[in-house]
C-alpha cells in the first residue's frame, strides 16, 4: 500500500508544477526544490515500519508550504500542532494522503472561500488529527473517472497498523472533514 501512496502524491505534485509552468510562474523553481526535498524523504526515510513523528510532521509542513505557493491570497491555510511530539513514532506516510486530498479537492477552482485547516493534537500516547477543507469545483477525478485510492489506503493501513483507531469522515455539500484518532 505504501508504494501506491508515493506515486499518488508524485502525480498530483507534478500536475501542480505543470500548472505553474504553464502560467510561467516565477515560483516554479522553488516548488520543484520542495518537491525534491519531499521525494528525498519518501525515498530514503520511510523504509521502516515506524518513523519519528517529528520527521513525518516536517514532511507535512513542507507539503503545506508547497501548497501555499500555489494557493491564492484569499485561501486560508492553517496547520496547528499541540502537545509533545518528541520521541513518538508513527507509521510513515499514514496521514499524508488525507493532507494531500484536502488541498487537491478543496483549494482549487473558483471558490473564493478556499480553506484547509489541519490540527494535530498529542495527549500522552493519543494522537488526534483533524483536517477540514472546502470543496472546490469537481473535475474528472471527483466524478469517479480516475484515482480515488488515498482514503482507501488510509483505511486499510489504519486497520492493519492501528486496529483500535477511529476514522471519522464528514462529507457535506460545501466542506469535507476527516478525523483520525490513534494510540502511538
Amino acid at each position: 500500500m505504501k508504494s501506491q501512496v508515493n506515486p499518488h502524491f508524485f502525480f498530483n505534485s507534478l500536475n501542480s508544477i505543470y500548472s505553474l509552468a504553464l502560467k510561467k510562474d516565477d515560483r516554479a523553481p522553488e516548488v520543484i526544490l520542495k518537491l525534491s526535498q519531499l521525494m528525498r524523504y519518501m525515498l530514503y526515510e520511510v523504509g521502516e515500519e515506524k518513523v519519528a513523528l517529528e520527521k513525518e510532521l516536517e514532511l507535512m509542513k513542507a507539503y503545506v508550504e508547497l501548497q501555499r505557493l500555489r494557493a491564492d491570497d484569499s485561501t486560508l491555510i492553517h496547520f496547528n500542532i499541540e502537545g509533545d511530539i518528541e520521541g513518538k513514532l508513527i507509521a510513515p506516510l499514514l496521514f499524508f494522503p488525507l493532507v494531500e486530498n484536502s488541498f487537491k479537492h478543496g483549494v482549487k477552482g473558483t471558490s473564493n472561500e478556499g480553506f484547509v485547516t489541519i490540527n494535530l493534537q498529542i495527549e500522552g500516547q493519543n494522537l488526534s488529527l483533524k483536517i477540514a477543507n472546502n470543496k472546490g469545483e469537481t473535475d474528472d477525478v471527483e466524478e469517479g473517472k480516475f484515482g480515488g485510492i488515498g482514503i482507501e489506503n488510509v483505511k486499510k493501513r489504519l486497520k492493519l497498523i492501528y486496529p483500535n483507531s477511529e476514522l471519522i469522515i464528514e462529507d457535506k455539500a460545501e466542506s469535507f472533514k476527516v478525523e483520525v484518532k490513534i494510540e502511538l
